[in-house]
């Protein structure tokens, strides 16, 4: 890893650092990266350790939009998005859980949550049927469902 830190000037940020990373010294301008930093104090390591650590967050968070829709959900105040990124973290648990569980380690999060939801779906059509079959009507069934 080739790195190179710039103390400059950017017009909507102000004095900031610009790190431009490649993989290898003659690596072509297309696999170059180049990340901005207010921390105007780090060394080049330090601003790699971070992104290092900020390439984590932001593959969980991507993770989350697709399992979860979390890019459609609007959050208005600091308690709704406390409330939602608590169910979202469990959820996500539950998800490692569930993989760990089925020895899946290949599987990815969205094949686990398509599964667990094919099964559950399955299992409340069974119940419905079972409950038609032992005579049940449907008003029951939807007093059942709300209980």
């Amino acid at each position: 890893m080739f790195g190179h830190r710039v103390r400059t000037f950017v017009k909507k940020l102000g004095a900031c650092q610009v790190l431009i990373v490649r993989a290898r010294a003659d690596a072509s301008l297309k696999q170059t990266r180049y990340f901005v930093s207010i921390l105007l104090e780090a060394d080049t390591q330090t601003l790699l350790d971070i992104l290092a650590l900020r390439w984590g967050i932001e593959t969980f968070l991507d993770d989350l939009k697709e399992l979860f829709g979390s890019d459609h959900y609007p959050m208005m105040s600091a308690k709704s998005t406390l409330r939602f990124w608590t169910l979202a973290c469990c959820g996500y648990v539950f998800l490692e859980e569930q993989r760990a569980l089925r020895k899946a380690a290949g599987s990815l999060l969205g094949v686990i949550r398509r599964q667990l939801y094919n099964e559950h779906y399955s299992r409340l059509l069974e119940w419905l049927r079972q409950g038609f079959q032992d005579g049940a009507v449907p008003q029951e069934m939807v007093q059942r469902l709300a209980a």
